[in-house]
């Protein structure tokens, strides 16, 4: 597990023998500094995908989608410019006043009054 873990770590490429990884220094000093990269480190890094597929799949179902979840039937935002003295008592109706007025609107349309 360890021997794994570092090559992950590492970004080392699976190896054929445990000597390939041993002769290379370590990327990190005693203190967990990490060491200038060269050339070679370079060259011997890898893909994380081919390193661990499953971690790709990991990483990407935790990942953040942000935002709410999409809805079957999106509510579109539109504005209009009203009078101060209407928006006044529509907001004075207190909170969730956009659903009031759209019961209002939607009873209107019923009624064919719109």
């Amino acid at each position: 597990m360890h021997g794994q873990l570092r090559r992950i770590i590492s970004s080392e490429k699976p190896i054929g023998s445990r000597s390939e990884f041993i002769d290379r220094p370590p990327l990190t000093d005693n203190s967990g500094e990490v060491r200038e990269l060269t050339a070679d480190d370079f060259k011997a890094m890898r893909p994380r995908v081919e390193v661990d597929p499953c971690m790709v799949d990991v990483i990407e179902a935790m990942r953040n989608k942000g935002g709410r979840p999409k809805v079957e039937n999106p509510r579109e935002s539109i504005a209009f410019r009203w009078d101060r003295d209407l928006v006044a008592i529509i907001k004075a109706t207190g909170k969730n006043y956009n659903a009031r007025v759209e019961k209002v609107l939607r009873d209107a349309v019923a009624r064919g009054d719109l």
